[in-house]
């Protein structure tokens, strides 16, 4: 998966108008955290392309390494407002 987001650009990406990243950083949940300067670096030519981002860095347990389901209401919650703010923004503009 590492080597598929390594080649993952916005030229090869479906064509969308809005990203919200969310980097989920190792930390206390709720702690406030800056996003990396991976993500930065990643993110850094999109609005050239014409995309929208929206890039966001919540502090949180590394879920996806543990064998016990656990709960990240943080990650719950940013990821809900974001789609929230993107379909507001597709409703905006469908009405225009």
């Amino acid at each position: 998966m590492a080597s598929e987001l390594d080649a993952f650009t916005v030229r090869s990406a479906p064509a969308v108008s809005r990203v919200s990243f969310i980097e989920l950083r190792s930390g206390t949940d709720g702690e406030p955290v800056e996003p990396s300067a991976g993500s930065r670096k990643r993110v850094e030519g999109w609005p050239e392309s014409g995309v929208e981002v929206e890039l966001q860095a919540l502090a949180g347990p590394a879920f996806w390494n543990v064998a016990d389901l656990v709960d990240v209401p943080g990650l719950i919650e940013l990821s809900v407002r974001a789609a929230e703010r993107i379909l507001v923004g597709f409703a905006q503009e469908s009405v225009r």
